[in-house]
């Protein structure tokens, strides 16, 4: 179950965790902590601290400052580029993958209505070449060290 937070205000849409062990039975007899969080995700009941919300929004503001001036969106995409490098990460004998290079999830991004001029945030710390395929897609790509050192 995916479960979805939209703040239209700030206009943010957050997606969150994935829970795909959730078993909500009341027979079972053994009760994790992990149970317990799953439980509070799927019922949308997860709520970031004060001081954690401040640090998200003091790096989601720049992005929004960088869409803004093409009047475009932003997305921040969590890769891990190092995994990628990884031969077992590429997928198993299912044809099912762990991990997406940055060309599939340009290719996705678009095919779900991702606008070229959009703004993408890569949680990396700096630029990797396997990230230009994602940036001939979507030319406003940046990481962590571009994305805070284009702003005033």
């Amino acid at each position: 179950m995916w479960n979805q937070f939209t703040d239209r205000s700030k206009g943010n849409i957050r997606l969150a965790t994935y829970f795909p062990s959730v078993d909500m039975k009341k027979d079972r007899k053994k009760k994790s902590a992990s149970d317990s969080v799953a439980c509070l995700g799927m019922f949308g009941t997860l709520e970031l601290q004060p001081e954690i919300s401040e640090v998200v929004d003091s790096t989601v503001e720049p992005l929004r400052t960088l869409s803004r001036k093409t009047d475009g969106q932003f997305i921040a995409v969590y890769l891990r580029v190092e995994m990628l490098e990884q031969n077992g990460c590429q997928g198993d004998e299912s044809g099912t993958k762990s991990f997406y290079n940055p060309q599939e999830i340009a290719l996705f991004l678009r095919k779900i209505g991702f606008r070229k001029d959009t703004t993408i945030y890569v949680t990396e710390s700096k630029w990797d070449s396997s990230l230009d395929n994602l940036k001939n897609i979507f030319p406003k790509t940046y990481v962590k060290v571009h994305a805070f050192s284009t702003l005033p």
